[in-house]
């Protein structure tokens, strides 16, 4: 005789109640692999953290599953974003690191970015960065002054890179002559092309990377740091400029704001939405971890890596907080953007 179809249910439903749900130790065991996507191409800055960083952190997730390093470089970082939000798997054995500027994509060009960085899995940030400009000897810039005579050629990504917006917010800001020539594939192209003289320079580096993969070139100082963007210069950069106090008003100060936030960012790691909680806590902690492992440290010392960490909560309440900023000062700044552009 069949049972009716209530009492069915609730025996099934008994059943798993039974059932164990599978911790994370037990989810990564057995060799199981992590893909950490890389949203720039190899040899870039970011590239460098995310291999010296996934070297460490596998002996800190339960389990120690393997961690491969997968590069996607494309659209300033875009196309891997859009596929870690669309398209990989949920399940935590998908993560990437991506450029500072793309949580403020989704702020900025919604229509565009195809993610919304609040529903991202947050794990955390290698440090805070400053990024700054940098132009070769031979360029017409000799002081900052000379940034706003003269117009200077500056290599770019792309859109929604500092690279690209930070030059294109001074012009229309402070009245700089800065022209952009975008779509080089990464940090390491503009510089050659720095080198080659097809540009002057490069408006969106970051120090942590220069002071070392350029140290010899600025030692002979046929590299010159221009501007810095951030709310108070780096102890290495004493006499170099900000940006920043070209503001003479709020509003531009709000402006310019919105963009710098980037730098909090850093260099962000973060997995998909939807990622079980326990397995996200397991990641975030094994992030933590690795940070302050003294294995990671010794890397990071030889490899001349700057490591100011935040934690994925930090980090996640970074991105609702710019998620929240108000529309008028987004309008502006896309305005100012826009303009400029032209």
């Amino acid at each position: 005789m069949r049972k009716p179809a209530h009492l069915a249910i609730a025996a099934i439903l008994l059943n798993l109640g039974g059932l164990k749900a599978e911790t994370p130790r037990e989810f990564y065991q057995n060799k199981k692999t992590i893909n950490l996507i890389v949203s720039t191409a190899p040899g870039t800055g970011y590239d460098i953290y995310a291999r010296a960083i996934a070297r460490t952190m596998t002996n800190h997730i339960p389990g120690s599953p393997n961690i491969v390093v997968q590069n996607m470089p494309g659209a300033g970082g875009l196309n891997a974003t859009a596929h870690l939000f669309n398209v990989a798997a949920k399940d935590g054995t998908v993560m990437a690191t991506v450029q500072s500027g793309i949580p403020t994509e989704s702020v900025f060009r919604p229509d565009v970015a195809r993610f919304r960085s609040t529903e991202f899995s947050w794990i955390g940030s290698a440090n805070r960065e400053t990024n700054i400009m940098i132009v070769w000897s031979q360029s017409p810039y000799t002081d900052v002054e000379s940034l706003r005579r003269n117009e200077i050629l500056l290599g770019a990504v792309g859109p929604g890179t500092t690279g690209l917006d930070m030059p294109l917010l001074a012009n229309a800001l402070f009245g700089f002559r800065f022209k952009i020539v975008s779509g080089y594939k990464g940090s390491p192209d503009v510089r050659l092309a720095m080198q080659r003289g097809e540009v002057h320079g490069f408006g969106g580096d970051t120090w942590s990377t220069v002071a070392v993969d350029m140290k010899d070139l600025l030692a002979e100082k046929k590299v010159l740091v221009a501007l810095q963007y951030g709310y108070q210069r780096h102890p290495d950069l004493p006499n170099v400029p900000l940006l920043m106090d070209f503001a003479k008003n709020d509003e531009d100060r709000q402006a310019l704001s919105l963009l710098m936030a980037r730098q909090e960012f850093g260099r962000p790691f973060l997995g998909p939405p939807g990622i079980p909680p326990e397995r996200l806590d397991a990641l975030r902690r094994a992030f933590d971890k690795t940070m302050s492992d003294t294995q990671f440290k010794q890397d990071a010392e030889k490899l001349r890596l700057e490591v100011s960490p935040l934690t994925g909560e930090q980090v996640e309440t970074l991105v609702k907080q710019l998620a929240a900023t108000p529309q008028p000062v987004v309008d502006r700044v896309n305005k100012l953007l826009a303009g400029s552009a032209k």
